[in-house]
């Protein structure tokens, strides 16, 4: 089994409430005059920033995305990448900005253009917005989008994009999202319910397993309501699989980490689609799940703070719809 199976099937202990601390990831280093664009970019050697914010907000925004990344990774096994994809993070201070480009519906967006090895990532307002601060030892948390987005970028640095689906990147991203930082800011806690996933799975009960794990298409006039199910149930299928069959989730990672193609049913050892719905449904109303505890690595990193330069500006920032 591969770290990356391995990290998400492990057992670990409760523990009990008490509040989160981020850890400060980032040295800061100055470079150059203010750019005429007024953008300013924050660069790391695990991802870079843009944003329209002040020096000193890029700075703040840089800091928690660094610890939002190292609790990713650390969740993920913190196994070293087998796929090299750049990390970029437009942060838009002006809400308006955002929607101009991504719409109303869109809290953040991102985009996975595998032909340059990109990885973008689209937020808008302070860090508060995007940051949650979930409590250890929470058997029911909130998600974070933020989270989500970065759980698609860790995985897509281990399974090729030839044998990634959709539903396991989301899937995953819904487990990994509702992590909590330790009051040392050395250890995340995993496993509690997502308790927005929750919602969309007892809301939206239109899709199945041969629903989610079929090849995806568009659905007009009713994405919206179909993106609900399907990131509610991919949810409630990952959650049950990490406690209840976690040998066959393992198995089914390491396939897809040897870039081989792998029935989604290896997960529950072979059963028929029926009889997982059946499952995620019974353990959605009734099933027990472990919290579990991970470290994180927190070494230093070094970030140059620097102006944006006009043709990286236009290369990054997608002009208005």
């Amino acid at each position: 089994m591969t770290r990356l199976a391995a990290s998400l099937v492990l057992a670990g202990c409760c523990s009990a409430c008490s509040f989160a601390t981020r850890p400060t990831l980032l040295r800061f280093e100055r470079e150059g005059a203010a750019a005429p664009s007024g953008w300013t970019r924050v660069e790391t050697s695990s991802f870079t920033l843009v944003t329209d914010f002040s020096p000193g907000t890029a700075q703040e925004a840089a800091q928690d995305i660094a610890a939002e990344l190292a609790a990713v990774e650390a969740a993920f096994g913190n196994t070293a990448p087998r796929f090299e994809n750049k990390v970029e993070v437009v942060l838009y201070q002006n809400g308006i900005d955002f929607e101009d480009r991504f719409g109303r519906e869109m809290v953040a967006a991102s985009r996975l253009l595998p032909e340059t090895n990109e990885h973008a990532i689209y937020l808008w307002g302070r860090p508060t917005r995007w940051v949650h601060h979930n409590m250890v030892g929470q058997a029911v948390s909130t998600g974070s989008q933020l989270r989500q987005m970065l759980a698609h970028i860790v995985l897509a640095r281990q399974i090729s994009s030839t044998v990634l689906p959709k539903w396991l990147m989301y899937g995953l991203g819904g487990y990994v999202e509702t992590l909590a930082w330790s009051d040392d800011g050395k250890n995340i806690e995993l496993g509690a319910l997502n308790v927005s996933s929750l919602e969309k799975y007892r809301r939206d009960r239109s899709l199945g397993f041969s629903d989610v794990t079929a090849p995806q298409v568009e659905h007009p006039l009713q994405q919206e309501a179909y993106l609900r199910a399907f990131e509610g149930y991919c949810w409630a299928l990952v959650y049950t699989a990490v406690n209840t069959h976690p040998a066959g989730l393992g198995r089914y990672l390491a396939a897809l980490t040897n870039t081989e193609p792998a029935d989604p049913s290896l997960m529950f050892d072979g059963a028929t689609p029926e009889a997982i719905d059946k499952e995620v449904e019974q353990f959605m109303l009734r099933g027990s799940f472990a919290l579990r505890t991970v470290a994180v690595d927190t070494h230093e990193l070094t970030a140059k703070v620097g102006p944006l330069p006009p043709n990286e500006l236009a290369r990054l920032n997608p002009a208005p719809r």
